[in-house]
Parts: structure tokens; sequence; C-alpha cells
């Protein structure tokens, strides 16, 4: 491979995980608010079925499905405790910071 060609591929890999990085943002203020509502309103957001699914991770998950799926519990169960927008916008940056950068 040529010196170009491996940093237009750096380049890309770059992209591809601020992308993914990106998507799991939204996924946790998705989740965020999710949590918020079934804290102040209870059951009228999700039976109480619902409410566990989402306050755990799948077993079996892997890659970007289980950072999916974790983005998400971890914006659902800061929602949920009444976390204010600065608390959460400081758990998902912990969180990108973890899986997103080297």
């Amino acid at each position: 491979m040529d010196e170009h060609a491996f940093e237009n591929g750096e380049r890309t890999c770059a992209v591809t995980a601020t992308a993914s990085a990106v998507v799991r943002q939204e996924d946790f203020w998705f989740a965020y608010r999710r949590g918020m509502n079934r804290l102040r309103f209870g059951k009228i957001f999700g039976s109480d079925e619902e409410h566990a699914c989402r306050m755990n991770i799948p077993a079996g998950l892997e890659g970007d499905v289980y950072l999916e799926a974790l983005a998400r519990v971890i914006g659902y169960r800061s929602g949920f405790a009444g976390d204010t927008v600065e608390e959460a916008g400081l758990k998902i940056a912990e969180f990108l910071k973890e899986h997103y950068t080297s």
C-alpha cells in the first residue's frame, strides 16, 4: 500500500468513527428523554417490562450493536435518575471518550 492510500484509509476510518459517535449521541439523547418521561409520567411512557428492558443491556451483543444498546441504557438511566442535561452531557462525553478515541 502506498503512502497516499494509507493516509486516505486512515482518513476514512476517522470519518467512520466520527459518524458512529454522532449516531451514539443520538441514541443516548433519545433514551435520556424516554427516561425523563418515564420518571415524570410513569407507566404512560412504557410498561414495567419495557422499563426493565431499557434499564439493562441485552446479553450477547457485540460491536456497534452493543455500543448502540449501551448508549441507550446509559441515556435512559440518566434520564430516569433525573440527571440535568449538564450531568447527562458529562456521561455521554465519558462514553464517547472511552469508546471512540484511541
